[in-house]
């Protein structure tokens, strides 16, 4: 092959192997962790750092939606997954997440507008994040099958490794500088100007995605609904997935929950709760490093052992968190980084579970059932904390075995109570060891 022609990238493929050849998959592979480098910026700012609970507060936000800004990106992507797995398969990837990014950028720029917007403020936020959310759903369901094209088998474990610590510590990097700024100047103009930064990685993002190649769509699968009850059929997939949901949907929430509590209770300045969200991103970067030697070493199960005792432990931790004193501020840092760290050493399990399980025929669609269970209990965890909290149906005081507890400590119990429970349904898990894994997706 021309050296030309593997510069550029063309997708070409070897028409007796119908895949890449070696040079096109290693540039594409480098493209590839740089664009994820660029785009998790907004992903991980919007669903899963403390800037937008910030911002949003600071427009007036009740509760509720604060904590709703975080779930909605994972909400939109556990209902439209599905459909767009099957959309996808048959048309082509990169004709729709590419234009998606693009518009993705837009809704970060209308949220970063929303200060300007008077009383329509929360309602222009909640429409730019909506704008942002369905984006970024249709660039996350063609992701994973376009790096299954660029990735050799052999391998995925180093990439996909390389991949997730790269956009982990791009993340935490931008976040600790986001606390830094905030920090010398806690404006809402600054807060702005953080999502204005965002939304350009997502450009950069779209740009280096251009040039990865695609292989040409398979328009014959079969019909939806075939397709969907052949998925569904697969009872050891179901059954993980099953689990999934109702893991997460227990332990989704308390990091959100617990950065509105140090805002809202703890009255805490806005660069420590930037802080606490960088705190989360480095223990998600050693938590990526341990977890898959742990998968290697020991199976998966180990991993969601060690991860359901964690978060129940971690939960039960928070109810130490009474004030702003040292002590719970350095506790709360010391939780969330290891939340972060519980949760991407489980992630590594989930991906190498999940694609253990799904059949080759259907992996696009297998994946969007296992993914959006997963997914919809992350979401529905912070959406109902959030309404729950703003209904008034738990009591502002109350005691816990002479502990004080408030409303937000009351979700920290249950959150831990849940966890164990589930912990149960591992006995129905058909623990397979995986030695392949499915990129977290960004």
């Amino acid at each position: 092959m021309p050296e030309r022609e593997a510069e550029h990238i063309d997708g070409s493929t070897d028409q007796s192997t119908g895949v890449f050849p070696e040079a096109v998959c290693r540039r594409a592979m480098r493209v590839a962790i740089i664009s994820t480098c660029f785009g998790a910026v907004s992903q991980i700012l919007i669903a899963e750092s403390s800037v937008i609970i910030l911002y949003s507060k600071m427009l007036g936000a009740s509760q509720f939606v604060a904590l709703c800004t975080t779930s909605l990106q994972l909400l939109v992507l556990c209902v439209l997954y599905i459909p767009l797995a099957y959309i996808m398969g048959r048309a082509g990837k990169k004709r729709f997440i590419i234009p998606a990014i693009g518009v993705g950028a837009a809704g970060l720029l209308v949220m970063a507008g929303a200060a300007w917007c008077g009383s329509w403020s929360i309602a222009v936020l909640l429409g730019g994040l909506c704008i942002f959310s369905i984006a970024i759903a249709v660039y996350v369901v063609g992701w994973f099958p376009l790096l299954k094209d660029i990735v050799p088998a052999d391998k995925r474990g180093h990439f996909f490794g390389r991949a997730r610590v790269s956009w982990q510590s791009t993340s935490a990097v931008f976040l600790i500088i986001s606390a830094l700024i905030v920090r010398e100047n806690p404006s809402i103009i600054v807060l702005q100007a953080i999502i204005a930064v965002a939304a350009i990685g997502m450009i950069v993002r779209m740009v280096f995605l251009t040039r990865i190649p695609e292989k040409p769509p398979k328009p014959d699968t079969g019909k939806f609904t075939e397709c969907l009850m052949d998925v569904f059929s697969n009872r050891p997939l179901m059954g993980f997935s099953i689990y999934l949901f109702w893991l997460y949907f227990f332990a989704g929430a308390t990091v959100p929950v617990a950065i509105l509590m140090a805002k809202v209770k703890l009255n805490l300045e806005n660069d420590f709760l930037v802080l606490l969200s960088s705190c989360m991103m480095i223990g998600a970067i050693v938590g990526y490093f341990l977890g898959g030697r742990i998968v290697d070493n020991r199976g998966t199960k180990s991993v969601f052992l060690i991860a359901h005792f964690s978060f129940g432990l971690l939960n039960i931790a928070m109810l130490a968190v009474q004030d702003g004193s040292s002590f719970c501020m350095a506790l709360l840092l010391v939780i969330a980084t290891l939340y972060g760290l519980i949760m991407a050493g489980a992630s590594i399990a989930v991906s190498s579970e999940a694609f253990a399980l799904v059949t080759e025929k259907l992996t696009e669609m297998s994946l969007a059932v296992c993914i959006g269970l997963y997914v919809a209990g992350n979401g529905l965890s912070r959406f109902l904390a959030g309404w729950v909290l703003d209904s008034g149906m738990l009591a502002e005081s109350w005691t816990f075995f002479g502990i004080p507890m408030t409303r937000y400590h009351t979700l920290f119990l249950v959150f831990a109570a849940g966890v164990i429970v589930t912990c149960a349904m591992l006995t129905m898990l058909p623990s397979v060891i995986a030695r392949r894994q499915l990129p977290q997706v960004r």
